[in-house]
């Protein structure tokens, strides 16, 4: 698999890779794998053998948000190439973010400016001001299919059930949809000691819906 990875990243890149790419610890639902070439740091975001959630965005779609949320000004890893077929799984090549990603190290980590709630919230901002029209792909959440989703898991869970119908009869009054990342946490960022967040990572739950939806 390596070899065939490799052969497939050096023609998409279009130049030998300094190494052999390294599969990284981490990942719930996609792997990532750190690759060097050019003298860039890069990493690879592969589909894994299943998926998280179904509804979950494919990575050619994923990638599509990278390259809006790009180029929107939000801080995310700069967006290299889509591949269709590596090793037969679809991925995507993007850079390679040096700092912190796993959250319970995060919050333990010195060095962390006092500032980096502001700098989430700065970035949630520039996030939900991403053109609709650069993702038309993207779907609008209902709760309809929430309820939907909820009946396709097929086991009693009467807490969820009575929170969907409480949700059905105190809808409070609908705001102006916007593009959310639909998992902002601090396990979704790379944090840096002294510079705060340098990237939001993981778009796999990016929807349309009301700000909210990510607070």
């Amino acid at each position: 698999m390596i070899a065939e990875m490799r052969e497939v990243l050096q023609s998409v890149l279009g130049t030998a890779l300094d190494g052999e790419p390294h599969l990284l610890a981490g990942g719930a639902s996609k792997e990532a794998w750190a690759v060097d070439a050019g003298g860039e740091r890069l990493l690879v975001r592969r589909a894994a053998v299943g998926v998280i959630h179904r509804h979950t965005l494919s990575l050619a779609d994923e990638y599509g948000v990278l390259e809006a949320a790009h180029g929107a000004g939000v801080k995310v890893p700069r967006p290299i190439a889509y591949i269709p077929d590596l090793d037969g799984r679809e991925a995507f090549v993007m850079e390679r973010l040096d700092g912190e990603t796993i959250g319970r190290r995060i919050v333990r980590m010195e060095g962390v400016p006092p500032q980096l709630p502001t700098q989430m919230a700065d970035e949630l901002a520039r996030i939900h001001a991403i053109p609709r029209d650069r993702v038309p792909f993207l779907h609008e959440a209902r709760l309809e299919r929430m309820v939907e989703e909820f009946d396709e898991v097929g086991e009693p869970h009467p807490a969820v059930e009575l929170g969907l119908w409480w949700l059905r009869e105190h809808r409070p009054p609908p705001r102006e949809p916007v593009v959310v990342h639909g998992d902002y946490r601090i396990g979704n960022l790379v944090v840096r000691a002294g510079d705060g967040l340098v990237g939001v990572l993981d778009w796999e739950f990016a929807h349309v819906d009301e700000p909210v939806r990510d607070l």
